[in-house]
């Protein structure tokens, strides 16, 4: 009986690890249609990224479906894998998977027109906003993809927006509806319509970056029926209101944010040996083996 069950156990060891490498094949296979390389360096390719699991409580086909993102993103070949674990780390230290923080990381550097190599810089800034806010990595990296357009047309830094998110979400107001509503305000003030841009005038108020803007706007002491006239869509409205209400706070947050270094490594080396992920390392070194 013993013998049995323990042959048993092997099979289903065998099986489950087979499942884990027919799916990471499957996903390679996937990236394999991206690049234009031989069969040595597609095989050295796949070996680097199951190298990551050994010490990244990411499984490989996780990895290597990042990995077709960061490649369908424009990332450079010789650069993926480093982007790769970079990407995997800011997913174990937000509680996401690594395609969810690729996605958001790099959609951060295609809008701003950023170098790759301020990935780090990038996620330490969302990192900070998670710290300051009331948000997750994943509300940011679902929902940021919407301001991001925006805000860099209007040539307001990603400090600058991140600092705002941090004090809508510490003001009550949930991701989601923070990033709907600051993309209205910087639109409201940076490219008034006709009849606000004339209040806007009346007023001695031009756009001349968020902060500033917000700053002039406040010391108006604008009532509510004023505010209205000068921002009138109601989201935008609302996010002008919060930032201008709370702009103590915005003004701390943003002192805040130049210190974001190091932020996304402060939150790994919290995350990275919880039992779960300890155990999740554990199972992708018995998967590589088998």
């Amino acid at each position: 009986k013993v013998g049995i069950a323990a042959l048993a156990g092997a099979g289903y060891l065998f099986i489950k690890s087979f499942q884990h490498y027919s799916e990471f094949s499957q996903r390679m296979s996937e990236v394999n249609t991206l690049i234009d390389v031989s069969q040595d360096k597609f095989a050295a390719l796949g070996k680097e990224i199951r190298s990551l699991t050994k010490d990244i409580p990411q499984t490989a086909a996780e990895l290597a479906a990042a990995e077709y993102d960061i490649l369908s993103a424009g990332v450079a070949l010789e650069k993926s894998t480093g982007v790769l674990e970079r990407s995997a780390k800011a997913a174990v230290a937000g509680v996401t998977d690594t395609k969810t923080a690729a996605n958001a990381g790099i959609a951060v550097i295609n809008a701003y027109g950023k170098s790759i190599n301020e990935l780090d810089d990038t996620y330490d800034i969302l990192f900070k906003t998670i710290k300051l806010g009331v948000t997750t990595f994943p509300q940011l990296a679902q929902h940021i993809g919407e301001v991001l357009p925006t805000a860099n047309a209007a040539d307001v830094g990603f400090k600058d927006l991140s600092a705002s998110v941090a004090t809508l979400t510490k003001a009550g107001i949930r991701t989601p509806q923070a990033m709907t509503a600051l993309k209205g305000a910087i639109n409201a003030m940076a490219a008034p319509a006709p009849e606000a841009k004339k209040k806007f005038d009346e007023l001695g108020i031009t756009w001349k970056g968020l902060i500033p803007t917000l700053d002039a706007i406040r010391k108006k002491g604008l009532s509510i029926d004023q505010m209205r006239l000068l921002i009138p869509d109601v989201e935008a409205r609302t996010g002008v209101l919060a930032l201008t209400q709370n702009f103590d706070v915005l003004v701390e947050t943003m002192d805040e944010m130049q210190d974001a270094s190091g932020s996304m490594k402060e939150a790994y080396d919290k995350m990275k040996d919880t039992p779960e992920n300890q155990i999740k390392i554990f199972k992708n070194t018995i998967n590589d083996l088998v």
